[in-house]
């Protein structure tokens, strides 16, 4: 029933069944429903703004974080509303708490805050970001590719190579890392 209602998009019945489903389950079972509600949160939140209700959005996003601090889109769409808000450093704050929770998934996060960095005049920020990224996930070709790509738009290209054919290393089928070398 709660995937009938998932899939008419009936947020606020999936959450109520989903809801009733963790209070009857195992304990040990919490943290999968504990997941579960954070999704549907989040998609609330989402529903939230689709109607303009940007504080009942906010409240949405919150909750899912409290209930599932991996929940990812939440930070997302959190610090996106923050941002629009006019509340950039509080969405700067949300969008980095991401590489901590959830590390794979870091590069979500990178044209967010490299847009914000350039728009406040902070030109240390992203890159001490990509090179922390880097140096706590050896592996990361988005870190350095996003790195790569933000030196060669400051006229440092030697810099910028090295990084993306680094970036190759780690993903020599990643077709984005190819463009930006070629140009």
């Amino acid at each position: 029933l709660e995937k009938l209602h998932e899939d008419q998009q009936q947020w606020e019945d999936a959450y109520a069944i989903r809801q009733r489903l963790a209070a009857l389950a195992d304990p040990a079972q919490r943290p999968k429903h504990q997941a579960i509600l954070a999704f549907l949160e989040n998609q609330l939140g989402l529903h939230a703004l689709a109607n303009a209700n940007n504080a009942a959005a906010a409240t949405r996003f919150e909750s899912a974080i409290a209930l599932d601090d991996g929940a990812v889109p939440a930070y997302l769409n959190l610090g996106d509303l923050q941002r629009r808000d006019g509340r950039v450093n509080d969405a700067l704050s949300t969008w980095e708490q991401v590489p901590q929770i959830a590390p794979e998934r870091a590069y979500l996060i990178l044209n967010r805050v490299e847009t914000v960095s350039r728009e406040q005049g902070d030109a240390h920020r992203f890159p001490a970001l990509c090179l922390w990224l880097i140096a706590t996930n050896p592996q990361d070709w988005r870190a350095r590719w996003a790195l790569g790509r933000h030196l060669d738009n400051r006229d440092r290209p030697s810099e910028a190579l090295d990084l993306l054919f680094e970036s190759l290393v780690h993903n020599p089928h990643a077709l984005a890392i190819h463009q930006v070398v070629w140009q």
